[in-house]
């Protein structure tokens, strides 16, 4: 092996040394698994949820685990203005924390748990939406087109919490062929992909937002 090799062969050592370097501490900032700093803040958990959606009885917890939470009872939250729902807690920093709202202790929050790694003192917000709704997609007016010479529509789809909860922000995703996405009737073949189908079945099993 000449000197070449042996170099390209180290550098080749090294690389490996630092994925695998950077795969444990990734590792180690998985929810439930505890670094070697053991040092605790304090959080402050924020809920935003429209008080004109709730009675005057109701109030939201919190579930989850560490920072003294538990997934079989909750945790109360404070009522303040602006629509927000707040407490604050010890946590161990370096660990990673799931947690959860949940309305009157009983019904949950629509969608994934809500997970972190404390490092410092965090104000963390959370947007709730308790009363889902599936939504019809919806058909713009027609939009014209220069380059196309034509006008064409955009249907556009809303995820059940759109409507519940108007605080709360939403990524935009484009797909062509817009005609084949949700409904039968306009699809080019007389079968939709159903795409509407898929997300709300996704974002109620808690696997997207």
């Amino acid at each position: 092996m000449n000197r070449k090799s042996v170099k390209s062969f180290v550098a080749l050592l090294l690389l490996i040394s630092y994925a695998n370097s950077f795969m444990l501490n990734t590792l180690k900032k998985s929810p439930g698994t505890i670094s070697t700093d053991n040092s605790t803040v304090y959080v402050i958990f924020n809920g935003i949820y429209p008080d004109d959606r709730l009675n005057k009885t109701d109030k939201i917890y919190m579930r989850g685990d560490n920072c003294n939470l538990t997934w079989t009872s909750g945790v109360p939250l404070k009522h303040g203005t602006n629509n927000t729902w707040s407490t604050m807690l010890a946590c161990p920093t370096g660990v990673g924390i799931r947690i959860k709202l949940v309305l009157n202790d009983k019904v949950w929050m629509l969608g994934p748990n809500y997970w972190f790694v404390v490092n410092a003192r965090s104000n963390l917000t959370i947007l709730p939406s308790f009363f889902p709704s599936i939504n019809k997609v919806y058909d713009t007016e027609s939009i014209s087109s220069s380059l196309l010479k034509n006008s064409r529509k955009c249907s556009i789809y809303l995820p059940p919490s759109y409507h519940d909860n108007p605080f709360k922000k939403y990524e935009l995703i484009f797909m062509h062929d817009g005609q084949n996405l949700f409904e039968d009737s306009k699809a080019a073949f007389g079968t939709a992909w159903k795409i509407q189908d898929t997300l709300n079945d996704l974002i109620g099993r808690g696997e997207i937002n």
